[in-house]
């Protein structure tokens, strides 16, 4: 198994990075937003974000004071769609 497929294994094994996919996947969110729809501490959350960032999965873009958060690609829209689902 490539590293690749086992830091993206590794990351969506963590039920909070899977929520803050699932939210993601609604629309793009500032990691303010995150810490609060989550109810997690703004370092767990930003562990999280790393984590996901690491993995490929998620994308950060600065918006003045804010950091905002959105899924990096098609192939995690999917994912994260079919996510979102099974949560609703």
């Amino acid at each position: 198994m490539s590293p690749e497929v086992q830091r993206v294994l590794a990351a969506i094994s963590n039920l909070h990075r899977l929520d803050i996919l699932a939210l993601l996947y609604e629309m793009p969110l500032s990691a303010v937003a995150i810490t609060y729809l989550i109810e997690k501490s703004q370092p767990d959350v930003a562990y999280h974000l790393r984590i996901l960032r690491q993995a490929g999965l998620v994308r950060r873009e600065r918006d003045g004071v804010y950091v905002i958060y959105e899924l990096a690609d098609v192939r995690t829209r999917l994912f994260a769609r079919g996510l979102a689902n099974l949560l609703r």
